[in-house]
């Protein structure tokens, strides 16, 4: 029963979720000419899946979804499935 309680007291730990669009590598000087406004593109195409992190640890894929002017992320497929 110590395991079962152990178990039930971790699924409350809050992890950090992160998501990873691949963007490009930028030298110093063009961070620097950085500006607001300034579009930087990423590697992803409209549709492609990026990876999902939770705790630094891939748990998943996801996809970009924008609804009612909000920007979302959908959960495609978890790691390690097809």
């Amino acid at each position: 029963m110590a395991n079962a309680d152990a178990l039930a007291r971790m699924l409350d730990i809050p992890l950090e979720i992160d998501v990873s669009v691949d963007g490009p590598t930028l030298t110093l000087s063009q961070i620097l000419a950085l500006r607001v406004g300034t579009v930087v593109a990423t590697q992803k195409r409209v549709g492609e899946e990026f990876g999902i992190f939770a705790a630094n640890t891939q748990v998943g894929f996801g996809e970009i979804a924008v609804s009612q002017n909000r920007v979302f992320v959908r959960m495609t497929r978890f790691a390690g499935r097809r």
